[in-house]
């Protein structure tokens, strides 16, 4: 017991020791956080105010992305429809400006029309025979 008492007196002295120097440490370190705390203090308050103006930004730009998806939809229908349209059209104009049925037509006019000079030129020639006939 008298060799744990004085051992005990040295452990203490040197723990009371290793006490203060580690309580110094502290307060250096605490009194050093404080002084750092308080240089960059504006720099916190920066950054917080910088965060909350990117989270706004954030905020409006995945907005604006969806509302811009949205246009783009859209746009893509509407597209397609004005493509119809001008399919639809070019087809209409196709029809209209197809010609071959007049120039079947016109080549049956030409056709009837020689037919009937040959039929007229068959019908003199029939009559001239006749008036000859009964003239002789």
């Amino acid at each position: 017991e008298a060799l744990v008492k004085e051992r005990f007196k040295n452990v203490r002295s040197i723990l009371i020791n290793v006490g203060q120097k580690l309580q110094e440490a502290v307060e250096r370190i605490s009194a050093k956080e404080n002084h750092i705390n308080k240089d960059f203090e504006h720099l916190g308050v920066d950054f917080r105010e910088k965060d909350k103006n990117f989270n706004e930004i954030q905020g409006r730009y995945n907005e604006l992305s969806q509302s811009v998806a949205e246009l783009t939809g859209e746009l893509t229908k509407k597209s397609e429809a004005v493509d119809q349209v001008k399919r639809e059209m070019t087809e209409r104009n196709d029809r209209i400006t197809d010609t071959s049925p007049l120039n079947r037509i016109s080549s049956s006019l030409s056709q009837l029309r020689k037919e009937m000079t040959a039929m007229e030129l068959r019908i003199g020639v029939v009559s001239q025979t006749l008036l000859q006939r009964n003239a002789s």
